[in-house]
């Protein structure tokens, strides 16, 4: 899909904006995550990844304690 059908596809969905620039709020969307750019301008929606269950553990283990101040 490209981002203009991605586009569509939001809103088609529900999705409601208030943006002035939705396609811009869309491409980076699509650049930083979730999918893979298949040519230019064409992206395709990758399944998502798991993290692996050490790293998962250790990074809610480091939210759930707060550092102490001294």
């Amino acid at each position: 899909m490209r981002v203009k059908d991605i586009m569509g596809a939001v809103r088609k969905a529900g999705y409601k904006t208030n943006s002035k620039d939705f396609y811009g709020v869309v491409a980076t969307a699509v650049r930083e995550g979730g999918f893979r750019k298949l040519s230019r301008g064409v992206y395709t929606l990758e399944a998502p990844k798991k993290p692996a269950r050490k790293a998962a553990r250790k990074t809610a283990k480091k939210k759930a304690t707060p550092k102490a101040k001294e």
